[in-house]
């Protein structure tokens, strides 16, 4: 028996409460189970905790408290509960308590959004005054959806998205109120727009674009005639989606935004109209802009006491590899890579925010306990534990109370749903440190365990970006496809390997359901026909590139044909099939010249050449001067599968996955490469002589000095 528990033994039999001990604890960030046997160590008392609580990192400084109160702050913060059994106390989840606080969310959420509704209309009604925009079918789009504004769109996460419509099917939601007076005006402001294109828009061309393959794209995405609408549609539909952007101040989910498109009997899209939500909220990060913006312009306001903290070497070392590491030097290099890849022994979120917060509570004098979410990332503002709880006070919930400070997301229920497995974590950035990239079965089995790993900035304020996914518009893998590859059993993976085919009745249950998502969530892309897995595609990249600007030059909106909730009505049939074209190609992997380069991992024949393009076509220039610098590559091989989901007879969608290998390859320099492979290289530029005219003309531009303002939402 330890002296402390032989203390605490002899105080119980003397009457005092064990719990009334007074510890001291200090963790700057780690899984709840950690923390709780530090809270055991430090008051001899037997104390557990349900594996389940690995998914809650917390962040805590105490000094000379009863251990009941810290108990007590610890289950609160992050809803559990303290169950008993003899002289044994376990930590466990609190359903209720959990379930109440998502509830909560919810409706804070709802509030949310019925304030930015309204923040909308008012902005549009300004600019209708500045910019003589139709205001009326803004107003009347928003008035529909907020009529509509259900528990399910509160719900909605990144990349989802809900359809209603007038007739709906059984994929979609009735829409609720009146569309008559929506679809009138979307008709009558349709028709002003025809008869405006017809009476005097001016289709020529700048000069620079009317010869050669820039006058050829400009021609092809121009703007279409539009026609006048006769008759009555046949129904609208209304398409609720939501985003998230990741900064570096966290993981934001933002408001919804919704599409109401017409659509006539055949399936055509008549018109369409979209409305994003604008937050009626600032960031303290757009205050704090603001306020440096305006030094010396405005008379500052008076100097309020502040507490300073100083961080530690780790912390200031993770805080500078977030915007790389070109100014650190070796031996700090060295010892990031040591912290980086035990992330399960070793939280990572300690080296920041979780650090920050608790000397913030020791440096006023108090207790705390602060719930850690992936998503808040420290910024490296003033160092003081004022400026550190503002910054918190942006997505948490901040209680300072009886000498504690408390802390917990704003929405606690999102950040254990999107908390990254650091068991996982830490095998799949010890394979890669080990080998130097990750092979396509490394990359799925951690992408399968971590479904929303790619919606936030952690992984990037640890050292790497997206697990080294490229564009999918180039050949990489998107997150949801990596994610369905690792559903699958082996011999599924070893036959798509292989060119082979699946049934999709063969797929099991987390197959089908990533499957649902690519279909129906927001990146889906379906088109008409029979897709063709064998023959290699070639990329577009000038329609990659500025693909964006086309749809908006040709007023492209998906017909019913390409909307998934019209073309299965009914779900998902099981009676198609994925093919795979399986296809040998050189891959390059940087490793030498700028660290931006050598972060991404590695790169096929088409990036290689579109980073080499641009390279030449800017030199000289501003714009040339910022671009990096590729040294060294190590020539691998992939093997690149081209996937085609025959999802009906007459409909299927297209993805990519690549399987990469550098076992025993050589390094080279990228003007030294075999000639085989400089021949692929070559074959690709030629495919991209448009876009090095637009990007020699960007090269040409004055790119300025000026200050560029962050959002202020």
């Amino acid at each position: 028996m330890s002296l402390l528990t032989a203390t605490l033994v002899a105080a119980a039999i003397g009457g005092q409460n064990p719990l009334d001990v007074k510890v001291s604890v200090t963790n700057y960030g780690a899984r709840a189970t950690v923390v709780v046997s530090e809270l055991a160590k430090a008051s001899g008392l037997d104390l557990k905790a349900d594996s389940v609580m690995d998914r809650d990192i917390v962040a805590i400084y105490t000094k000379d408290q009863p251990m009941k109160d810290v108990m007590d702050r610890m289950a609160d913060t992050i809803q559990g509960r303290w169950a008993k059994s003899g002289a044994t106390y376990t930590l466990k989840p609190d359903k209720n308590a959990r379930d109440r606080l998502e509830q909560a969310e919810l409706a804070k959420h709802n509030q949310l959004l019925g304030e930015a509704v309204e923040a909308t209309r008012k902005q549009h009604n300004s600019l209708a005054k500045e910019q003589q925009s139709d205001v009326l079918v803004d107003r009347l789009a928003l008035e529909l959806f907020a009529a509509n504004g259900d528990a399910d769109i509160v719900r909605l996460e990144g990349g989802e998205r809900i359809v209603y419509s007038s007739s709906p099917t059984s994929m979609q939601k009735r829409l609720k109120g009146s569309p008559v007076k929506l679809i009138l005006e979307m008709i009558k402001a349709h028709n002003v727009r025809a008869a405006q294109q017809q009476s005097g828009v001016d289709d020529d061309l700048p000069d620079e674009f009317m010869s050669g393959p820039m006058k050829e794209f400009f021609e092809k995405y121009k703007p279409k005639p539009l026609k006048r609408i006769e008759g009555q549609p046949a129904k609208l539909n209304m398409v609720v989606s939501s985003r998230v952007v990741a900064f570096l101040s966290g993981r934001e989910r933002m408001l919804p935004g919704a599409r109401f498109m017409l659509f006539d009997t055949n399936g055509n899209v008549l018109t369409s109209h979209e409305v994003w939500l604008q937050n009626s909220r600032r960031s303290s990060f757009a205050r704090r802009f603001e306020h440096a913006a305006s030094e010396g312009e405005v008379e500052q306001e008076k100097e309020q006491a502040t507490h300073p903290i100083e961080m530690s070497r780790e912390s200031m070392l993770f805080l500078s590899s977030q915007f790389g590491q070109g100014n650190l030097s070796d031996e700090d290099k060295a010892y990031l890579d040591v912290l980086r890849s035990h992330p399960y022994e070793n939280e990572p979120l300690k080296y920041g925010f979780g650090e920050a917060l608790a000397k913030a509570a020791e440096a006023l004098g108090k207790n705390g306990v602060f719930y850690l979410a992936d998503d808040q990332l420290y910024d490296g503002g003033d160092a003081t534990a004022e400026a550190t709880l503002e910054a918190l006070s942006d997505n948490s919930v901040l209680l300072d109370e009886n000498g504690w400070i408390t802390s917990r997301p704003m929405s606690q229920t999102t950040a254990r749903k999107v908390r990254i497995d650091r068991r996982t974590l830490q095998t799949a950035l010890q394979q890669r440190q080990k080998q130097g990239y990750l092979t396509l079965d490394q990359k799925a089995d951690f992408a399968a365990k971590n479904p929303l790993a790619d919606q936030g900035m952690f992984l990037f304020s640890i050292g790497y970006q997206s697990m080294e996914m490229s564009a999918p518009e180039l050949g990489g893998s998107d997150w949801k496809t990596l994610r369905f590859y690792g559903a699958l059993n082996g011999l599924q993976r070893q036959t798509l390997k292989q060119g082979g085919q699946i049934s999709m009745a063969t797929l099991g249950g987390g197959a089908k359901a990533v499957l649902n998502e690519m279909v129906f969530g927001t990146e889906t892309n379906l088109q008409v026909g029979q897709g063709s897995a064998k023959e290699r595609r070639k990329f577009d990249f000038m329609e990659m590139m500025t693909g964006g600007m086309a749809d908006a030059m040709s007023g492209a909106v998906p017909d019913a044909f390409k909307e998934p909730t019209e073309v299965f009505g009914n779900g998902l049939p099981t009676n198609g099939f994925i093919d795979s074209g399986a296809f040998n190609e050189p891959v390059f992997l940087p490793t030498s010249g700028d660290e931006e380069l050598m972060r991404i991992g590695s790169v096929g024949v088409e990036i290689l050449a579109l980073f080499q393009m641009i390279t030449e076509a800017t030199k000289g220039t501003e714009f040339g001067g910022e671009m990096p610098m590729m040294g060294k590559v190590k020539l691998g091989k992939r093997t690149a599968m081209q996937l085609v989901f025959q999802l009906a007879p007459e409909v299927y969608l297209t993805r990519n996955l690549n399987d990469d290998s550098f076992a025993g390859a050589q390094e080279y320099a990228p003007s030294q490469l075999p000639e085989d492979v400089l021949a692929q290289i070559s074959e690709q530029q030629k495919a991209l002589a448009p876009m090095k005219m637009l990007f020699q003309m960007m090269g040409g531009m004055d790119m300025g000095g000026g200050r560029v303002d962050p959002p202020l939402n």
